[in-house]
């Protein structure tokens, strides 16, 4: 049976928001803690390297006195002890520098991409000490009951601090990602249809609460800066890097959350590659205006008879090189052949044939004149529409 780890495979860090206030939190139990919605109570951590797990909070705290202050110089900072430590030849001391009870409050945080399936429990607070706390190992401890550890961020005076200790498996946390595209609006750019579409981007968390108790549960997802919220429940906390969304499940129950984004891309599709039934759909979906509809059915009508013009072109080119082709064999059948008797009457035929040859060449240069010039009036009649769509006529 594989062991499944409740402690954070760390470091594990969450970052904190600028000036945010924590509320106050009741003492409980780390069980009870685990449990809750994640409000109306009081945590107290203790930071310190090798605390025992018996150890009450309180006497934990008599045993540690700060004797140091703090200052900052320029991009560092510095601990000033007020009296000399003296250290034995041989031996070693821990130097307490700070002693302070900080309000907080324990909050389950989720990041899929931090850790999969089941949230963090953290605790929240905000760095009031006046000093700056170093990046170090912490040992939390609830009622004198070891609860977990941490590792606490380098963290400046004032800032807050997520110190995340433990993985709570009685929540489970599956997400579903869907993208699709969406047509927003059509319009006409010189020759080409200028298509605006959405590209959606949906994520749902299904959140699994097997525990007796509610949590409150708090979804953590990066932002892309290129995408903005649609549909979406108003983040609780916000900034450059990520949003967070708080979300409440009843006790053995489950609980959806989506996430919606979008972005606006846009495209170009010639018109002369449309057809109708496309036309058709752009209009059934209100995408086009009944005038620019109109006079698109013109132009596809124009681009129509265009092509029907190229279909002539391409068989009187066909035509004329049967016609060479025919010449190039009557001119080597003439090349061996005499001027008197049979071989005179034949060449004489063959002479003739040229001739009505040389006539149909003729007449098919004409028709590919007049095929030319319904060609060029066709394409200005379709320059001509396109102009209006484009000046909005």
């Amino acid at each position: 049976v594989q062991d499944e780890r409740r402690t954070v495979n760390g470091p594990l860090e969450f970052e904190g928001m600028v000036a945010a206030a924590a509320p106050m939190m009741d003492m409980m139990s780390l069980e009870e803690t685990s449990h809750a919605a994640g409000g109306g109570s009081r945590m107290r951590s203790v930071a310190k390297a090798a605390a025992p797990a018996q150890m009450s909070s309180a006497m934990l705290e008599q045993s540690v006195s700060s004797v140091a202050s703090g200052s900052e110089a320029g991009a560092l900072f510095s601990y000033t002890l007020p009296h000399p430590v003296s250290v034995g030849r041989g031996k070693s001391a821990l130097v307490p520098l700070l002693s302070q009870k900080l309000e907080g409050r324990f909050e389950l945080l989720y990041n899929g991409q931090k850790h999969p399936r089941h949230p963090i429990a953290t605790l929240r607070f905000q760095n009031l000490t006046g000093l700056t706390l170093e990046r170090g190992p912490v040992t939390v401890l609830e009622e004198g009951v070891y609860a977990g550890e941490a590792v606490l961020p380098f963290t400046v005076g004032g800032a807050e601090v997520i110190a995340a200790f433990a993985v709570e498996l009685g929540v489970k946390i599956t997400e579903n990602y869907q993208n699709s595209v969406q047509l927003e609006r059509v319009g006409i750019h010189e020759e080409y249809l200028l298509l605006e579409e959405y590209d959606l981007q949906e994520k749902t968390y299904t959140v699994e609460n097997t525990l007796e108790k509610a949590v409150l549960v708090t979804l953590e997802q990066g932002i892309n800066p290129r995408y903005t919220l649609f549909d979406t429940l108003e983040p609780s906390e916000q900034n450059a890097e990520f949003y967070r969304w708080k979300v409440s499940v009843e006790p053995r129950s489950s609980a959806l959350f989506t996430v919606k984004s979008r972005t606006l891309n846009q495209r170009y599709e010639s018109v002369r590659s449309m057809n109708g039934d496309v036309l058709g759909r752009y209009l059934e979906k209100n995408l086009l205006t009944d005038a620019l509809a109109g006079g698109l059915a013109q132009v596809l009508e124009g681009y129509r008879r265009l092509n029907a013009t190229e279909e002539k072109r391409q068989k009187l080119a066909e035509e004329r090189e049967k016609i060479y082709k025919a010449q190039k064999q009557v001119q080597g059948n003439l090349a061996p052949l005499g001027r008197d008797g049979e071989e005179g009457r034949l060449r004489s035929r063959l002479v003739g044939d040229l001739e009505k040859h040389e006539n149909k060449l003729l007449e098919l240069e004409e028709s590919e004149k007049a095929v030319g010039a319904e060609s060029a009036a066709l394409e200005a009649e379709i320059a001509g529409l396109l102009e209006r769509l484009n000046r909005g006529v």
